[in-house]
C-alpha cells in the first residue's frame, strides 16, 4: 500500500517487523501465561486514556470534587461509562498483574540475569496498587474518604517509615482539602510517569534477557522447546485476546456502572459496611483481625510488620532460589510463596463476607 511504504521510508517501520520477526517466543504446556504481560500493558492503555478523558471535566477540591464526579455522570455524554470502564479497567489489571506475576514466580523468573526483570515488575504492581489508592478520595463521597481513612491506618503501621509517609501524604495530621489536591498530583502526574518509566524498563529488560524457561536453561537437557516468531505469529493471539478483553470490558462497564455515593462528612462516625476495594480488603481484614488480640496501635504496626515481611520475602526470592538450588530448596520457596498467596486470597473473601454482613 502507498500509504504503508510512505511510512516505512520515514518511520522504519520495516525494522521494526524485522525485529518482530527475530524475536523468538517459546512454545510449551505454560506458554500461555505469556500474554499476561501484553494484557496488562493493554488494561494500563486503557486506564491512561479514560483518565485523561476524565481529567477534562474533573476538579480537585472538597467544595467541587463531588460535584464535578456528579456532573460527569449525570450531564457529560457517555461519561458514566467512562468514569466505570476506568474503574472496571483498573480491577481488571490489578487483577492481571497478580496473575502475571504470581505464574513469574512459579516459573522462577526472578532467577539470575532475571533479578533486576523480577524487581521492576514488583515495583510497577506496587506503583499500580498505589495509584489505585490515590483515586479513592478523589470523588470526596462516603466510601472513598472513609476507605482513604481505613487505608491509611494500615500504611501507618509500617515499620520506621509509616507515620512519616502518613503525614508527607495528608499534608497534616488529619485529610483534607491538601491531602485531596496532594492525591490528584500523585495520581495524575508523578505517579503514572515514574509507571512508564518502569514499563520501559521492564520491557527492555525482558528483550534483552528474554523469556524464562526451564527446559532451555537447563544445562545438557533434552527437553529442548519449540519457538515461532514474535511477529506476526505470537502477535497475532496476542492481538485476539486484546479484542476478546476490550469487547468484555466494555460491556463489563455498562452492564455494573460505577455509582458515586452522598459526598463526605468528615464530622461523621464511619458508616458500617465501608471498606477498601478488594485489592486492599485482605490488609483490612488482618487489621480487623490482629485488633481483636493485640490492643490500638499495636494491631496496625502488627499488620505492617507481616506485609513489610512479605515484601522482603518477594524482594529476596532470587536470593532465596538462586539458580542450581536443591529440588529441595525450590519446593520451599515455593511453598512459602503459595502459601502467602493463599492466605491473602482467604483473607480477601473473609474481609468482604465480613463487610457484607455488617452492611447488611
Amino acid at each position: 500500500m502507498p500509504l504503508l511504504r510512505w511510512l516505512d521510508q520515514r518511520l522504519g517501520l520495516e525494522a521494526l517487523r524485522a525485529v518482530g520477526r527475530h524475536k523468538e517466543i517459546p512454545v510449551h504446556r505454560h506458554s500461555l501465561w505469556y500474554y499476561g504481560g501484553g494484557l496488562a500493558l493493554l488494561l494500563l492503555g486503557v486506564q491512561v486514556v479514560t483518565g485523561l478523558l476524565l481529567l477534562m471535566y474533573y476538579h480537585p477540591g472538597s467544595a467541587e470534587a463531588h460535584a464535578s464526579v456528579t456532573n460527569i455522570i449525570e450531564e457529560v455524554p457517555h461519561g458514566q461509562w467512562i468514569r466505570s470502564l476506568h474503574a472496571r479497567a483498573a480491577d481488571a489489571l490489578i487483577l492481571c498483574l497478580v496473575v502475571h506475576g504470581a505464574t513469574a514466580f512459579f516459573m522462577r523468573a526472578y532467577q539470575r540475569p532475571r533479578e533486576v526483570t523480577w524487581w521492576t515488575g514488583l515495583a510497577m504492581m506496587g506503583l499500580v496498587l498505589t495509584l489505585a489508592f490515590s483515586g479513592y478520595v478523589l470523588p470526596l463521597d462516603e466510601r472513598g474518604f472513609f476507605a482513604t481513612q481505613i487505608g491509611l491506618q494500615l500504611l501507618a503501621g509500617v515499620p520506621a517509615l509509616g507515620e512519616w509517609i502518613t503525614n508527607v501524604v495528608l499534608g497534616g495530621s488529619e485529610l483534607t482539602d491538601v491531602t485531596v489536591r496532594r492525591f490528584f498530583a500523585l495520581h495524575v502526574a508523578v505517579l503514572p510517569w515514574t509507571l512508564v518509566l518502569l514499563v520501559g524498563a521492564h520491557l527492555w529488560l525482558i528483550q534483552h534477557h528474554g523469556l524464562r524457561t526451564d527446559a532451555h536453561e537447563r544445562p545438557g537437557s533434552s527437553a529442548m522447546l519449540r519457538s515461532r516468531p514474535f511477529w506476526p505469529e505470537y502477535m497475532r493471539g496476542e492481538l485476539f485476546l486484546w479484542l476478546t478483553a476490550l469487547s468484555v470490558l466494555f460491556v463489563v462497564a455498562a452492564a455494573v456502572p460505577q455509582h458515586v455515593g452522598p459526598p463526605a462528612d468528615p464530622l461523621s462516625p464511619t458508616p458500617l459496611g465501608i471498606h477498601p476495594e478488594w485489592y486492599f480488603l485482605g490488609g483490612f481484614q488482618a487489621i480487623r483481625l490482629a485488633g481483636k488480640w493485640l490492643p490500638g496501635a499495636a494491631s496496625e504496626a502488627a499488620v505492617g510488620v507481616g506485609f513489610a515481611a512479605m515484601l522482603l520475602f518477594a524482594l529476596a526470592a532470587p536470593f532465596l532460589d538462586p539458580p542450581g538450588s536443591s529440588r529441595f530448596r525450590t519446593f520451599l520457596v515455593r511453598c512459602a510463596g503459595g502459601f502467602l498467596l493463599v492466605l491473602m486470597l482467604v483473607l480477601t473473601v473473609w474481609g468482604y463476607v465480613s463487610a457484607r454482613t455488617q452492611a447488611g
